[in-house]
């Protein structure tokens, strides 16, 4: 599925075991809302966000086993960056799994400056304990105003690693 317009509205869709992104925001997406979605068993990213995809509400979906991190902020400058997205009571779970990773991947991989993102409600992690576990959301510096609340979190390290 990609998602690329002003307002759109991508509801109860599936897109499961593609060979790269499961949901990937392509330029300017805005003002969005991506409810009741289940992306699952892709190879890459379960959600893929970036250039200039700013205001979305992504909420209730399912994010599940997929190869890469289960949401992926690419990176981009402040000037392209993802500002403002609200991820609320999503399941973001088994994700960064691919076969071959010496190490899982965090469910959560911020890169490059993005700002004011707000994750709540959301279960995020693994359903299984391994020995090796990431942190949950991997903050790249650039990151700023990075709000998590209420947010349950299964066998990661940390809920996340801050920007420094």
């Amino acid at each position: 599925v990609c998602a690329c317009d002003l307002h759109p509205i991508v509801r109860r869709n599936r897109s499961i075991a593609n060979g790269g992104y499961g949901l990937y925001g392509c330029w300017r997406v805005k003002h969005g809302l991506f409810e009741g979605n289940e992306v699952r068993d892709n190879h890459g990213a379960g959600v893929s966000i970036g250039h200039k995809d700013t205001d979305n509400l992504f909420r209730n979906n399912t994010i599940r086993a997929n190869g890469q991190a289960g949401v992926l902020f690419r990176q981009e400058s402040e000037a392209m960056g993802a500002h403002r997205n609200i991820f609320e009571s999503n399941v973001i779970l088994d994700n960064g799994t691919e076969p071959g990773q010496s190490s899982r991947l965090a469910p959560i991989v911020i890169r490059g400056e993005h700002h004011d993102l707000q994750f709540r409600d959301n279960l995020i992690g693994y359903t299984r304990a391994t020995g090796s576990e990431a942190e949950a959301i991997d903050a790249k510096p650039g990151v700023e105003h990075l709000q998590l609340q209420a947010n349950k979190f299964e066998n990661v390290r940390s809920p996340a690693v801050p920007a420094p």
